[in-house]
């Protein structure tokens, strides 16, 4: 990565770990008198950024070489930039050279790069604008992972298209497709996450289903195959939240305990020893532990407290609690753990301040937060 662009995405790193609105470096539509945008989601792409805000507009700003910021050119910006090409925004996600959107109708738009068809447009060109992902609607929930992309219809139907070299399109073959097809063998489900080239979904009996690229065990099922179709992740049961980082995976439980599993180099699974060997079935961090505990919120034993979502980065990890806590844990090279260094730890550090959502990148962390950690509002309590 070019440093100048290391740099810019340092500086909104640091401003969206300290503060709870994305600061610009100047009041624009639907930003306030401070310059502060009113988030309400964000994606962390591997260089880029977006975020929605309050009035449903996108926010983009970091690399751009490939047009994934949908502003109509391939400029890099290192302040948020709307979009004015697209409105009416629910959900956003951020692949390495790609962006999409999910609009409230329930239409999917993409934009960025396209070689591998991440698009979904029939096509390899690129898009410097949002175009419509033809075909697609009564979608609820979209994931795009480093050059394939994903959809959640409303029957539970999952759908995959762009880049397929580890079948992490869910096929049951390696061809890459330039349009929506159907995940085969998979009954309905009510989550996704796409890792770098691998997919995840949790069913309807809240279970995890996983597929593609299995270098590293990311696929949960005690092997290191590779998979075409869903194989059934080992062991977890009583799912309710799922994250994919670039060869790792994440669960949250029920009870609040989290499961991760794939790729430890950086300690990004979080199991606090010195062996950082990739594990390839799900496992609590600080190992076996009664599901009744949760390890995150035992760290701070003053607080009863339980993680309530979970995401994967890179080659970090993190976690949300039901009380606006967020934690990290992994490689920090960038500093994207937040808590002022930049040495890799595998013992999840929680970071002050109250937060309401979380997207890591590659190597940089997105958070939302409250006015509690305003600039100009160090005194507030706007949830």
């Amino acid at each position: 990565m070019k440093n100048w662009i290391r740099r810019a995405l340092a500086t909104h790193v640091v401003i969206a770990l300290a503060a709870v609105y994305l600061v610009t470096s100047a009041p624009r539509a639907k930003a306030d008198a401070a310059g502060c945008i009113e988030a309400t989601s964000a994606a962390a792409g591997a260089n880029h950024n977006l975020v929605v805000d309050a009035w449903f507009w996108i926010w983009t700003w970091g690399a751009n070489e490939a047009g994934q910021l949908g502003d109509g050119t391939t400029t890099p910006r290192n302040v948020p930039t709307m979009l004015t090409t697209i409105s009416d925004v629910a959900q956003v996600s951020a692949g390495t050279g790609h962006s999409l959107a999910l609009k409230r109708d329930g239409t999917v738009w993409a934009w960025g790069e396209n070689s591998d068809g991440q698009l979904g447009t029939g096509t390899t060109t690129d898009s410097l604008t949002p175009v419509q992902v033809p075909g697609l609607s009564g979608v609820t929930a979209i994931a795009a992972g480093s050059n394939h992309s994903m959809a959640l219809k409303a029957a539970g139907i999952v759908v995959a298209w762009g880049d397929n070299s580890f079948g992490q399109l869910g096929d049951k073959t390696t061809n890459d497709s330039l349009s929506p097809t159907m995940v085969l063998s998979l009954d309905p489900s009510i989550r996704i996450a796409a890792g770098g080239r691998h997919s995840l979904a949790l069913k309807t009996d809240f279970t995890v289903r996983a597929w593609g690229s299995n270098d590293f065990g990311q696929l949960g099922d005690g092997t290191y195959v590779d998979s075409t179709s869903p194989v059934q992740v080992f062991g977890l049961s009583d799912i309710r939240e799922i994250g994919a980082g670039s060869r790792h995976s994440l669960a949250r439980r029920d009870l609040g305990s989290v499961w991760a599993w794939g790729d430890n180099s950086q300690g990004q699974l979080g199991t606090r020893g010195p062996d950082r060997s990739p594990v390839a079935m799900p496992t609590t961090f600080a190992g076996p532990v009664d599901d009744s505990v949760n390890w995150l919120y035992r760290i701070d034993l003053n607080v009863i407290d339980r993680i309530n979502g979970v995401a994967g980065g890179g080659s970090h990890s993190a976690g949300l609690s039901t009380k606006g806590r967020v934690w990290t844990w992994g490689g920090n090279s960038s500093g994207q753990l937040g808590y002022g260094a930049t040495s890799a730890s595998s013992m999840p550090t929680k970071l002050t301040g109250a937060w309401r959502a979380i997207s890591l990148g590659e190597a940089h962390t997105l958070v939302i937060g409250t006015d509690v950690n305003r600039p100009g509002n160090p005194g507030g309590s706007k949830a």
